[in-house]
């Protein structure tokens, strides 16, 4: 907070406006620096680069002194959970330009879902189980994508992604996330 209060208050020598971006400041606080927020000089523009969504609350008391713009990063997350499916190169391609945080819970998520496909379950049932609203048109894909898969290799290659997490949380391997789910992709879906 000092050093935004700083930047902001200090005259640059060279430029009259100036631009200060901050990056991952808002999201981890819990409380908004108002006055930090009410300070800043005219010719000052601050921006608030944040990897994850604000909360409502915060964006509400943001809107008092800030203009809000919301960018959605194309995300390559969803067209790689979309071809997990056998024989699939689209997904071992896809898997490098990923994000790996949060990467082994979305396979979990979509083989689980998977699953409970292959077994006959609708998307209200899934939805219920996975206690996540699961659209018409999303479970419609899911069945798609079930239908491609044996259904005792689909077990098993969800199995696999639950040993890959349970593997890196105790510390089994030094691999890393990424390399774990490479190895997966080639045994279960025959990349």
């Amino acid at each position: 907070e000092d050093q935004i209060a700083n930047a902001t208050q200090t005259q640059d020598l060279v430029a009259q406006e100036k631009i200060i971006i901050a990056q991952n400041f808002l999201g981890p606080l819990k409380k908004l620096p108002e006055k930090l927020l009410a300070n800043i000089p005219k010719e000052v523009t601050l921006v608030f680069w944040e990897k994850t969504t604000l909360s409502p609350a915060k964006v509400t008391k943001l809107t008092k002194n800030a203009k809000i713009n919301h960018f959605k990063l194309s995300s390559q997350l969803f067209l790689f959970l979309d071809n997990l499916y056998p024989n699939s190169k689209a997904a071992f391609e896809t898997l490098p330009h990923l994000d790996q945080d949060g990467l082994i819970w979305q396979i979990q998520n979509r083989f689980l879902q998977l699953c409970l496909s292959s077994k006959g379950f609708d998307s209200q049932k899934a939805s219920t189980i996975t206690k996540r609203n699961i659209a018409p048109w999303q479970w419609d894909k899911i069945k798609q994508q079930a239908a491609r898969f044996d259904k005792k290799n689909l077990q098993a290659a969800f199995s696999a992604s639950l040993k890959i997490d349970q593997m890196i949380k105790s510390g089994k391997t030094d691999l890393n996330v990424k390399t774990l789910i490479q190895m997966m992709l080639v045994k279960y879906l025959k990349v």
